[in-house]
């Protein structure tokens, strides 16, 4: 007797794998999408049709949806099954025999982003178990968030785009970011309107990362770091350069975000100075120096010893002085109206303050010159001749 139970038993486990296998054999699980890539907002279904020869060991739910490998459920209702989020009908086909299961979503969002997978469940001795699945991958696109060129230690965004920024004459890195685009952008950066991607090579040091769970959901970002030699960027000079970050979605409908910062070289004021040499009682001397800073020049003042001070385009018994800017150069002059001894006595001083609200200082220095005995005498012919002009003149008149 127990050894007819166990034949009996023996028999019964392989008629059930029997049929699992032909089940599995038979039946063919396909899931129809369109479109794959869906914009955010929209509705779209997802339909899935398990093509089987009998009806007999399905339910009503022998089809089941997941959404990143998660189960979603629903609520009974007239109309179908649903939530807020999702819709889902299924209908039973006899000839031939097709079981569909329709899943709609009803406003896309970055959360629906994923793969989803429709199961068949077929009930195998009181137990139901997963015979066939589908997967399809749903992109959802989203338009990007946020575009931020970083220069430095400086955020360039839509709204100060066009900004200014000083950058060290050494090695500078740019950092474009951007934030909540799906999927990947592409970003470039242009240089005065040329595209750098082959003179930097920024070899995308770039991340993208996708928040799918565990956070806030849909939140996705997009880095691409760009270093660069300041040599290969600009030459130490006060000309402004446009660098340009630009970032795009391939192939969707969005439109091309564009950022710009313009950069210069910050470097400290580089003076050129002429010495000058004069006689005692020598008229109108000019000293003169030209100078260029970035951050520029915003004042400046010359200062004789430790005594006077004097200010822009500010006139006084002895000194007169002027200042000229040409293409970010300062040319600034001092003239004493007549040299006196002490003028050579100590050193003058330009004194300029940039932008920064630094002051930087660089001497300047009248020496005295040394007449020999000819140049005695040829000076004082020379007083001579114009004494005698003076003359004539005043007689003639």
């Amino acid at each position: 007797m127990a050894k007819l139970e166990l034949l009996t038993m023996k028999i019964f486990i392989f008629g059930v794998l029997v049929s699992m296998f032909a089940a599995a054999k038979d039946e063919k699980l396909l899931i129809r999408s369109h479109p794959m890539t869906v914009k955010e907002g929209q509705s779209f279904k997802l339909v899935c049709d398990l093509h089987i020869e009998s009806m007999s060991n399905l339910l009503k739910n022998a089809l089941v949806w997941k959404h990143n490998n998660e189960k979603l459920t629903f609520n009974e209702r007239v109309e179908g099954e649903f939530n807020e989020t999702y819709k889902v009908n299924t209908t039973i086909a006899i000839k031939p025999t097709v079981y569909t299961s329709e899943l709609e979503i009803l406003k896309v969002s970055p959360s629906n982003d994923g793969n989803y997978t429709c199961e068949s469940h077929k009930k195998v001795s009181n137990n139901f178990q997963v015979f066939n699945k589908a997967v399809t991958d749903i992109v959802v696109l989203q338009d990007i968030g946020e575009l931020v060129l970083t220069v430095g230690t400086t955020e360039i965004t839509a709204k100060n785009s066009g900004k200014s920024v000083n950058i060290p004459e050494t090695g500078q890195k740019f950092v474009c970011r951007t934030r909540g685009s799906n999927p990947k952008p592409i970003i470039h950066f242009y240089l005065d309107g040329k595209d750098m991607k082959n003179e930097w090579e920024p070899a995308d040091i770039s991340s993208y990362v996708r928040v799918t769970s565990g956070a806030k959901s849909g939140v996705r970002s997009h880095s691409s770091e760009l270093v660069a030699e300041g040599k290969v960027l600009i030459k130490k000079s006060n000309k402004v350069r446009s660098l340009s970050c630009t970032a795009e979605m391939e192939g969707s409908a969005f439109k091309v975000k564009t950022v710009t910062a313009n950069i210069s070289f910050a470097f400290d004021p580089q003076f050129t100075c002429k010495n000058k040499s004069a006689i005692l009682n020598d008229r109108y001397v000019t000293l003169e120096c030209e100078v260029e800073a970035n951050p520029p020049i915003t004042k400046h003042a010359w200062r004789y010893g430790d005594v006077s001070v004097l200010e822009p385009n500010n006139e006084t018994v002895e000194y007169t002085q002027s200042e000229e800017v040409v293409d970010g150069v300062h040319r600034v002059t001092l003239t004493i109206d007549k040299v006196l001894k002490r003028h050579f006595n100590t050193t003058f001083f330009l004194e300029v303050e940039t932008e920064d609200n630094k002051v930087h200082t660089h001497p300047v220095r009248l020496t005295e010159k040394q007449w020999s005995s000819a140049s005695s005498r040829q000076y004082q012919e020379f007083l001579f001749t114009a004494l005698l002009t003076l003359t004539a003149k005043i007689l003639t008149n």
